[in-house]
């Protein structure tokens, strides 16, 4: 069963403070969950950035306990500030990844949200992570646009590489074999983009070489995994069988 439609729609989620280009993408993982959010789950954004995705997904379905967990310390710096400033009294903490190692949290989450940090790891050990992080029946929600089959990847990946981030290529295909293999029911779509994609004269010419093709790799190619703990999958019948 779908969740149901977001209560905010993207005009009032920028009205509330989520005026963010990201804002798009995360009300298409809110619209596209399997699942409700419950009262009493617990929430994990990795990589969290400056921690606003939490806090837009607590006022669309408030949960038990949030944490995002950002190793940029900037970004955390700025989440933790904010958040103290605006939403001090939600049940939403900003962690490092060395301070969510030292809290003892493995299978203590419901749900994992993660956005575009694929190709900033090595498969394996992620995936091996996100199990142990996960209670028996939780799932997880990936997005991810930087992968092989974009046609962009090759010059957003030279862009990070630049800036002295580590890169990692995977396909869509490498990503459903190690998350599969770590134990997991695997299934993927294409991200719903419900939003103007906006032109900015020096971003977008960089980043995309045009707009037109960074709408359509917007809506193409931005896919958004699901990754279920305890899901099994079964083997298609044949037509014999």
């Amino acid at each position: 069963m779908l969740a149901q439609e977001p209560i905010l729609d993207i005009f009032e989620a920028g009205r509330r403070g989520y005026r963010h280009k990201n804002l798009i993408f995360w009300m298409g993982i809110i619209r596209s969950m399997v699942m409700p959010i419950d009262r009493n789950d617990a929430v994990l954004d990795l990589g969290c950035g400056q921690g606003y995705f939490l806090q837009l997904l607590y006022e669309e379905s408030a949960f038990g306990r949030g944490v995002g967990v950002e190793r940029d310390p900037e970004a955390l710096a700025f989440a933790r500030h904010h958040f103290a400033e605006r939403r001090r009294s939600w049940p939403i903490t900003y962690l490092s990844p060395e301070e969510l190692d030292a809290s003892g949290s493995d299978g203590s989450f419901d749900v994992i949200f993660a956005q575009e940090i694929l190709w900033l790891n090595e498969l394996m050990p992620l995936a091996r992570q996100v199990f142990q992080l996960l209670g028996e029946g939780g799932r997880a929600y990936f997005t991810m646009g930087s992968h092989t089959d974009n046609p962009l990847w090759p010059r957003r990946r030279a862009m990070m590489e630049a800036l002295g981030y580590p890169i990692y290529t995977h396909s869509i295909d490498d990503v459903a074999r190690a998350f599969s293999a770590a134990g997991f029911a695997v299934g993927v779509r294409r991200l719903p983009i419900d939003g103007f994609v906006m032109y900015h004269p020096e971003e977008t010419p960089e980043r995309a070489g045009s707009l037109s093709e960074l709408v359509r790799t917007t809506s193409e190619e931005k896919m958004l995994f699901y990754f279920g703990k305890g899901g099994e999958v079964l083997r298609p019948r044949t037509l014999q069988g």
